[in-house]
């Protein structure tokens, strides 16, 4: 896959991750950060969970899921591994996510730990690994 197919791939992960907030989760502290969300009231739809593990995961794993796809797809189209400071960067937002939820499960910091985040993440980092030792062939 091309450099330019992997931007606008990760472009559009990143989108579509946050579309899912806009979308489904305007009740949560970052869209207050953003400004008053009345003006994205007008497009909210409405699905409550019901205890089906596909909505959950939908709902709660798939945009945080996405957006880690996204960075890492753009950060090894940048990464330079033959200079340290790219290679403790690239490490560095591979562990983020884990050691985010490390932290929820410790109480270290505020969040809710969700086992299938860890999952999400495991899963997204094993597909942009996959593409990548495909693209070094």
């Amino acid at each position: 896959m091309s450099c330019a197919k992997q931007i606008v791939l990760a472009i559009v992960s990143l989108v579509m991750g946050c579309l899912i907030y806009i979308l489904f989760r305007q009740d949560i502290l970052a869209m207050h950060w953003i400004g008053n969300p009345k003006w994205i009231e007008p497009f909210r739809i409405n699905i409550g969970y019901d205890g089906n593990l596909l909505t959950y995961i939908m709902l709660y794993c798939l945009s945080d899921a996405l957006w880690f796809f996204s960075l890492l797809i753009l950060q090894f189209q940048f990464v330079d591994k033959s200079i340290i400071l790219c290679n403790i960067l690239l490490y560095s937002t591979i562990a983020l996510p884990f050691i985010l939820e490390a932290l929820q499960y410790f109480k270290i910091i505020g969040g809710t730990f969700d086992i299938l985040d860890v999952v999400s993440y495991l899963i997204v980092l094993l597909i942009v690994l996959k593409i990548e030792n495909h693209e070094k062939k």
